[in-house]
């Protein structure tokens, strides 16, 4: 039989840890926007739709924040899962360690 041990203090510093990658993701992406408008904004005729390239680094643009916006909110849910878990686990290690004393005592 294998053995499996859980440390719930690892389980929460995973979660600690997507979440500081979730916040660097939110943090480039929030500066690469400025920058690519800026860029597209920058060739001649773009508002006027003389420029192909504009249009398509707004589309590439579109595309990083979309890849971005998904990569976030599964970082969020496994944060979640991973602090839901690290919970449950002390919990029923708690009520384990309650019971064990409750039938050991009752002898």
């Amino acid at each position: 039989m294998t053995d499996l041990n859980v440390d719930p203090a690892a389980l929460e510093r995973a979660g600690r840890s997507c979440q500081d990658i979730r916040d660097a993701v939110h943090g480039v992406a929030g500066m690469v926007e400025p920058e690519m408008q800026a860029a597209a904004a920058g060739l001649p005729g773009f508002s006027t739709g003389g420029w192909k390239s504009g249009a398509s680094l707004q589309m590439a643009l579109d595309g990083f924040e979309e890849e971005a916006r998904s990569l976030t909110g599964f970082l969020d849910r496994l944060t979640s899962a991973l602090e839901t878990s690290a919970a449950q686990y002390r919990q029923t290690e708690e009520l384990n360690s309650v019971e064990f004393s409750r039938m050991i005592g009752g002898r």
